[in-house]
């Protein structure tokens, strides 16, 4: 997993077209009649994996820097946990490189992140395997991560 460097670069623009548009038909698709009740029994045990290769169900917060905690996704609220496709929207919370990493400053963001890839894994359990985000002045763009099931073990 690598994160670009622009990520620590000072936040100068709005969020970027290509999550938003992306955000904005997940959420269409999606339509307003789902509910939690509507979800499936299985929906609420899907997980995502963290830092420690733990799983976590609707985490509220996140670490999205795993090396270093310098990145951590905040305060979050997911809308359709357990499907195809879920979207959180919180906070990001940053360390600037400027004038080095060290000195940088704490930088706080609107978030949106979404994860997706859901699959069974070897132990049964559902586990999202693909996990994007970006942020309001983010000049790089989405950010993308990606996962695999922990092998089975009994």
């Amino acid at each position: 997993m690598s994160i670009p460097i622009g990520i620590y670069r000072p936040m100068l623009a709005a969020m970027s077209a290509a999550m938003l548009i992306a955000v904005a038909l997940l959420t269409a698709a999606c339509g307003s009649s789902s509910s939690p009740s509507s979800a499936t029994s299985g929906a609420s045990t899907a997980g995502l994996a963290d830092c420690f290769n733990h799983t976590v169900v609707r985490p509220k917060s996140f670490i999205l820097a795993c090396a270093d905690d310098s990145v951590t996704a905040l305060r979050l609220v997911w809308h359709s946990w357990g499907h195809a496709t879920s979207i959180g929207r919180g906070i990001i919370s940053y360390r600037t490189c400027n004038p080095t990493c060290a000195q940088g400053r704490q930088r706080q963001a609107p978030l949106v992140i979404a994860v997706t890839r859901l699959q069974v894994c070897p132990d049964g359990r559902k586990r999202y395997t693909r996990l994007a985000y970006n942020y309001s002045g983010n000049t790089a763009g989405p950010v993308t991560m990606t996962d695999t099931c922990p092998p089975y073990q009994q």
